[in-house]
């Protein structure tokens, strides 16, 4: 059981506080009957691992939830729906205290302990403009139907389910009529309930979401590793993109999708069958648009995105807002765009932004007030969505996000792009060397994997997760390289403090360090799947033929990874 023991408050919405947890503990429940065929040495090894798991996940993402209000839904369906179960990262947890509470009537009082928590971001900062008080909050939602890391959760699954799903909702709420003399309120103001005046209230939802076909990328210790995907003949994309559009159109209205991925290299198959797909589901409520980001705004010229906005104007105005005030009817949202790249972070993150900026320009005719005019808005506004941006990738790619500088500044910086470089730099290590328990971790919390008492299920958990396989040589090599660079570069530069006197020896020397150096790196190159932290609870299948580890996605016979075209699936082509 884990028990949020501490939090922090984020803000105030429409009178409800909305709550961070900041500390937690795990509380254990003992089951006898593992004892049974175990030693009690081995139960602590392994219960120690998982508890460090469930620590490390609910120390580096930002969970969220509130006591009065309802952060699975947004503003628009607050009063139309119960808790929406994409976003219900706690619903495993509370699994046994919700059933005991409906198979009990003595046990309804329990509910008060299963509050739903959201995982994602949430900002709320409360302001004075042109004397009246404005409530600004950015929520978004992740959804926890295919959670995981950045190369482990990839594209769609069979159930429709898309990685990296996110429901970002951006809310105003506008007091008409209370007149304040204070230039700015902290997030802790008075809550807007307390205020005897008119309100508006506006919301509007925008979603992100991994290419809904079949695909993924392998680790291999490659900057880009191998993509595979299933070719369009495939009999698996078209059912599975029909559940995941049937879904949103569902939730959302009509769709449009924003692909902003490379129509070239290694990215462009992707958007290829993405469209062909689109095209087969024919669908009149879902238009789709290709942008080449990269493409579009080479050179720096980000501005150029504000095409592709003024493109998308016309769909905004059609599907409109959520509003509502104390004298008229209420309009509701009933179209969405939705956007995504090849992570649906940073690319994203910026076309998301600029139209909620567009958004926020078109409220102005129901609030009155331009609020473009406004530094101290403007400044609070692109701070919010570039912490938005970092908050998501921190969950699925382990690090900040890259091109925040545009998003907070509205231009490149040198400082940005060296700050992209750095992240760029930590990504790699950290979804090459570290997202296997990363993955784990996530798996856990969500509940996909359980251990239990069979004998298979129990030697599958023994020797996934506690045993190590790796050679004598993959356990060298990193110290070798890591050793002979240094001394390598030592040498170099520091020749004057050695004691070799002999130019013979150190050039020997010299050249053995490097022999070595090289050595390893091809040694890294060539065995890469070797070094990739793996998931360990829940094992990928491994294709013994190629020395290649494969998600269980990727193993079934409609994809092809023979020997002889892994060449061909590195460069991310179609492979036949």
């Amino acid at each position: 059981m884990i028990v949020v023991t501490g939090r922090t408050l984020v803000g105030t919405l429409l009178g409800n506080a909305i709550l961070r947890g900041t500390t937690f503990q795990i509380l254990p429940m003992s089951n006898p009957s593992w004892g049974k065929s175990y030693s009690d040495n081995l139960l602590f090894e392994q219960e120690q691992k998982l508890i460090h798991l469930l620590e490390s996940h609910l120390r580096l993402n930002s969970f969220y939830f509130s006591y009065t209000y309802d952060l699975t839904n947004s503003l628009q369906r607050q009063s139309k729906q119960k808790i929406d179960d994409r976003f219900y990262w706690n619903k495993h947890l509370s699994t046994k205290f919700i059933m005991a509470s409906y198979l009990d009537d003595s046990n309804k009082g329990i509910k008060a302990y299963t509050l739903p928590v959201i995982q994602g971001y949430i900002s709320i900062t409360s302001m004075i403009i042109d004397s009246k008080q404005l409530t600004f909050a950015l929520i978004s939602r992740r959804s926890h139907e295919r959670a995981g890391t950045r190369y482990f959760s990839r594209g769609i699954d069979e159930d429709g389910h898309v990685s990296n799903y996110v429901e970002t909702e951006q809310i105003v709420i506008y007091d008409t009529a209370t007149d304040h003399s204070s230039s700015l309120i902290n997030k802790t103001s008075l809550p807007l309930s307390t205020l005897n005046n008119k309100q508006i209230h506006l919301s509007f939802i925008q979603t992100r979401g991994s290419i809904p076909i079949f695909w993924g990328q392998i680790p291999n210790t490659r900057y880009v590793p191998q993509l595979w995907y299933a070719a369009h003949s495939s009999s698996k994309n078209i059912p599975a993109a029909k559940k995941h559009f049937d879904d949103q159109l569902r939730i959302y209205g009509p769709n449009v999708l924003i692909n902003l991925t490379n129509k070239t290299g290694y990215e462009q198959p992707l958007g290829d069958i993405y469209a062909r797909t689109i095209q087969d589901l024919n669908n009149p409520n879902i238009r789709y648009i290709h942008y080449d980001f990269h493409q579009e705004c080479k050179n720096l010229q980000w501005h150029r995105v504000q095409a592709l906005i003024d493109r998308l104007i016309p769909d905004l105005e059609k599907a409109g807002y959520y509003r509502a005030n104390t004298e008229d009817e209420p309009l509701s949202q009933v179209g969405v765009i939705r956007t995504n790249c090849i992570d649906c972070l940073d690319r994203t993150n910026v076309v998301q932004s600029m139209l909620a900026k567009w958004m926020i320009q078109s409220w102005q005719r129901d609030i009155g007030v331009d609020l473009s005019s406004y530094p101290d808005f403007l400044s609070m506004f692109n701070s919010a969505w570039a912490d938005n941006a970092n908050n998501l990738s921190l969950s699925y790619s382990g690090t900040g996000a890259l091109k925040t500088d545009f998003t907070r500044q509205g231009k490149r910086t040198m400082i940005g792009a060296l700050n992209d470089l750095n992240n760029s730099i930590v990504r790699y290590i950290k979804n090459n060397y570290f997202d296997g328990s990363r993955q784990d971790a996530i798996d856990l919390f969500l509940g996909k994997y359980a251990r239990d008492d069979t004998p298979q299920r129990r030697i599958q958990y023994d020797n996934g997760f506690i045993s190590q396989y790796a050679s004598w040589k993959v356990q060298a090599v990193p110290p070798a390289m890591i050793s002979s660079s240094f001394l390598f570069f030592w040498l170099l530069f520091f020749s004057d403090s050695t004691p070799i006197e002999s130019s013979t020896l150190y050039i020997l020397l010299l050249s053995f360090c490097f022999a070595v150096l090289v050595s390893t790196w091809l040694f890294i190159q060539q065995h890469g799947v070797e070094f990739i932290d793996w998931p360990k609870l829940n094992p990928l299948p491994l294709d013994i033929d190629n020395n290649i580890e494969l998600p269980s996605f990727l193993s079934s016979n409609w994809f092809f990874h023979s020997s002889e075209n892994l060449d061909q699936v590195e460069q991310g082509k179609k492979v036949t």
